[in-house]
């Protein structure tokens, strides 16, 4: 969408492209250009699932150009470890019972 537009200003400008509002230049609205546009503590979540991320897609070879979800028991030891380390950030994210991560 952005590449329509002739002329940005500003990288987190507002468009108006073809009848369609798009906020932030299509960044996340609270990326607003600071350096921790969100408290490091609660960005950490995020910052490691890339990271996963990002070191399995360099573990993957031959993987012809698709979306690939990022593997579940990886995902599940990242929410487990912060879980432990900020439990007061996680209710809303996840919730403990006998053991067993229930995600909503």
């Amino acid at each position: 969408m952005r590449k329509k537009c002739s002329y940005i200003r500003d990288c987190h400008e507002d468009l108006h492209i073809e009848g369609v509002h798009l906020l932030n230049c299509g960044f996340p609205v609270n990326f607003d250009g600071d350096r921790d546009s969100v408290s490091p503590v609660k960005i950490q979540l995020t910052r490691a699932l890339l990271v996963a991320a990002i070191m399995q897609g360099c573990e993957m070879s031959d993987v012809a150009p698709a979306l690939v979800p990022l593997d579940i028991e990886l995902q599940r030891d990242i929410i487990k470890k912060y879980s432990e380390t900020y439990p007061e950030l996680i209710p809303s994210i996840v919730q403990s019972k006998n053991n067993k991560l229930h995600y909503f």
